[in-house]
């Protein structure tokens, strides 16, 4: 009632504003007669001029209302209007008239941004021509200049907007930089913008030689010359801002730019323009005297700036950044691992050596033992390339010493030797060195997985990774009886299991759950073969996903003779599970979701006979189970009877809740249609009798509301009606036999289920099935008179 009112309310206010629009558009209709009698005389204009006001403020009053039609209707009357007393303005006075172009002039740039906001680029280009020149202003200007770039004019036209802007004395610094940021917009769509920007720069040589002290604008203009990739020009300007911070930047602004040229710095080292970037590092840094940078942001960016050194060939600088570099942060791994690779291509084997050693001191600290292990492959991989056997023993012993080392990094991923390269070195190979080769043979794929830029990982990389940890378990499963002791095994495998747990979940997330599966089920096996208490839950966990990756390709799977075996499959991993589950925690969500599962395998590899016997434990065991899922498994799967079990189950569970607890509606109604659907396929009358009975029942005694009731409520009452009456009449037709007396409580029934929608939908049900069987209908709950 409330809200009726309110509505009401509401239309009567629109009803009044639209009437008092009605009334001010007469009022101007009839003051633009007046002005039009008095158009000749002086006196008309200043009330001509205080009308286009009304009038352009009755387009703003639109505009607000989003109504563009009415604001654009409005403000062509005021062009009108302004036409129509300029050319009878022979004798105004030049302040007169200078109004009557301002007016003009708000209107014009008013509807040509209308017209740009619904879309009409060409028209809102085409209604600024209505201004003089010498009359348009800095933001005029600045419109007519994105409406060029939007329509893709010539760089001719967009230099001379510029260049006009550029000369406008109402030019202020907030347009000059939004123009700017319109050219870099555009740019940025062009693509290749290097002839564009050149046709254009004289226009920003104009508003530069302006604003060339404001360092606001220079910022935008080191952005837009980032836009074009004019890394040279962008240096200049850059040095600019940089010598005269003094007088140009403040704190928040020298931060900024500093952010600006080390991203750009690192998009150029990307892009192979190690030149560039090695600049642009340089110049990021030259911020230090100006504002406070940490000793590792310094470090950082003498290591960028080695790597730039060291791929345009300067191995001694390169060398002496790292060393600069590593004396504000010894935990800097990258400047230890470029020093490396400087001293190693130098030929300097006992430097590269002596660096490499400082890479592997954990003392030093660092990133984390994976991304030391990391670099670690990398200077390997170098002393391959440069074939500097000396250099590769040192690797070899580190590998060694960190594979061994209790307090050394016994979980982090371990060097990996080429198989040539081991057989000419003179250390010993030790036992388990085999998965030490392995562990490295998969760091080094993860490392290059995405490198080729797109940011993910393809499916032949997954499944190289796949290969080696299934070798890796193959290697496990044949030696841990006597080649490998307790700890090593424990340690690799533990590495393992981490690692292809991590795969499955990146599998998962891009959404291959098949593959996900795959390593799910690796990871199962090494944490069962690290033997170790702590990983049961990993373990149970791994099993649970492993079989839901099977169903998932069951579901994929289109033949029948494809399904069995991941079917048995995941029959396997829900044993396992289930098993687990009795030495963890109690879980309820895990253990229904196993025990889907595994009624789910049951419908598709067990008979009917079997199916009923897991049916009847889980109802003993685990009766708060989702059993109208459990029906809907065996209905797809071809059992209707243990559906129709499970869907009494499913009735009565609901039917044992209290009173005070609210029943599961959209489910229960779901339910009851596919177990009536059921029963009558299977010609189960008295079933078919009992469920419309106890869906009335429930419905009466727990107070359905057909107006509070979930989504489709309605439409499952008024199928059950549907299908009782129709059941009822079908039954009832047999005259003489036992199921007419059944026929008619049927019909009873429906009438009794139709009370439960709403009066207009059970006033239509209850007429038509007075129409078409009065003698029921009579004999029903209603009865005959009230009906009619």
């Amino acid at each position: 009632e409330e809200e009726e009112e309110a509505a009401t309310t509401a239309q009567a206010h629109e009803e009044e504003e639209e009437s008092r629009a009605r009334e001010v558009v007469a009022w101007v209709k009839d003051m633009l007669s007046l002005l039009s009698a008095l158009k000749a005389k002086r006196e008309a204009q200043p009330l001509a001029l205080t009308a286009t006001r009304i009038l352009h403020n009755a387009s703003l009053h639109h505009l607000k209302k989003k109504d563009f039609e009415a604001a654009k209707d409005w403000l062509r009357r005021v062009l009108e209007l302004v036409e129509d007393m300029k050319s009878s303005a022979a004798s105004a006075t030049a302040e007169i008239k200078s109004k009557w172009a301002e007016q003009e002039t708000a209107a014009v740039y008013l509807l040509a941004w209308i017209l740009k906001e619904q879309g009409d680029l060409g028209a809102a280009l085409n209604s600024l021509d209505l201004v003089a020149q010498e009359h348009f202003t800095a933001a005029g200007l600045q419109l007519k200049l994105e409406l060029l770039l939007h329509t893709k004019h010539p760089a001719a036209a967009v230099r001379a907007a510029v260049e006009a802007l550029a000369e406008a004395l109402d030019c202020t610094l907030p347009i000059a930089v939004g123009v700017l940021h319109l050219l870099k917009e555009h740019c940025a769509q062009l693509g290749s913008a290097t002839s564009f920007f050149e046709e254009v720069g004289s226009g920003i040589q104009r508003l530069q030689d302006r604003f060339k002290t404001q360092a606001q604008f220079l910022m935008a203009q080191l952005d837009l010359l980032f836009a074009v990739q004019d890394v040279a020009q962008a240096c200049q300007t850059a040095r600019k801002l940089i010598e005269g911070a003094a007088q140009l930047l403040d704190p928040d602004t020298a931060k900024r730019l500093h952010s600006m040229l080390w991203k750009q710095a690192e998009k150029e080292f990307q892009a192979g323009q190690h030149q560039n970037a090695l600049q642009l590092y340089q110049l990021s840094g030259s911020l230090s005297t100006q504002i406070e940078l940490s000793k590792d942001t310094l470090s950082k960016l003498k290591s960028n700036q080695a790597w730039c050194s060291l791929n345009l060939g300067d191995l001694e600088k390169c060398g002496q950044l790292c060393e600069e570099s590593a004396l504000l942060d010894r935990s800097n791994l990258r400047a230890h691992y470029l020093l490396f690779r400087s001293r190693l291509k130098a030929g300097h084997q006992e430097q590269a050596a002596a660096a490499l050693r400082a890479l592997c001191n954990e003392e030093v600290g660092g990133d984390g033992a994976g991304h030391r292990a990391g670099l670690l492959c990398l200077a390997v991989q170098d002393t391959m390339a440069c074939q500097s056997q000396k250099t590769a023993v040192a690797a070899l012993e580190v590998m060694i010493s960190m594979a061994k080392s209790k307090a050394g990094c016994r979980n982090s991923p371990s060097l990996h030797f080429p198989f040539a390269a081991q057989q000419s070195l003179s250390k010993e190979v030790t036992s388990s060195d085999d998965l030490l080769i392995m562990r490295c043979l998969i760091r080094l794929k993860l490392m290059t997985m995405g490198a080729d830029g797109s940011g993910g990982e393809s499916r032949a990389s997954l499944t190289d990774v796949l290969g080696y940890l299934r070798s890796a378990v193959d290697m496990v499963d044949k030696g841990k009886q006597s080649k490998y002791s307790l700890e090593e095994l424990r340690t690799n495998c533990t590495w393992f299991a981490k690692v292809a747990w991590n795969m499955a979940v990146r599998c998962c997330r891009e959404t291959m759950l098949i593959m996900s599966g795959h390593f799910f089920d690796c990871a199962f096996k090494m944490d069962t073969c690290a033997a170790s208490e702590d990983n049961v839950s990993r373990r149970k966990m791994c099993c649970l996903m492993a079989a839901l990756s099977c169903l998932t390709q069951v579901d994929n799977s289109g033949a029948k003779e494809e399904q069995t075996a991941p079917l048995k499959r995941a029959a396997t991993h829900v044993q396992t599970c289930k098993s687990l589950m009795l030495r963890c925690d109690r879980d309820p969500k895990a253990e229904h979701l196993i025990a889907l599962m595994g009624f789910r395998i049951q419908c598709s590899l067990g008979s009917t006979e079997d199916l009923h016997k897991l049916l009847e434990s889980m109802c003993a065991e685990q009766p708060d189970l989702p059993f109208e899922a459990l029906a809907a498994f065996a209905l797809e799967a071809g059992h209707p009877r243990v559906a129709l079990v499970a869907l009494k189950k499913f009735v009565a569970v609901c039917q044992a809740q209290k009173h005070s607890s609210p029943l599961p509606w959209a489910v229960l109604l779901v339910s009851f249609r596919r177990l009536l659907t059921t029963a009558s396929a299977l010609e189960d009358v008295a079933t078919v009798h009992e469920y419309i009975a106890k869906a009335a029942s429930l419905m009466t005694e727990r107070k359905l509301n057909v107006q509070n009731a979930p989504v489709g409520a309605e439409q499952e009452i008024a199928w059950l009606v549907t299908f009782a009456w129709n059941r009822g009449v079908d039954l009832a037709d047999h005259t003489g036999s036992a199921l007419q007396p059944t026929g008619a409580e049927l019909c009873n029934l429906a009438f009794r289920l139709a009370k439960q929608l709403p009066e207009s939908t059970r006033h239509t049900y209850e007429c038509k099935m007075l129409q078409l069987m009065p003698e029921l209908a009579r004999e029903s709950d209603l009865g005959g008179q009230e009906l009619v």
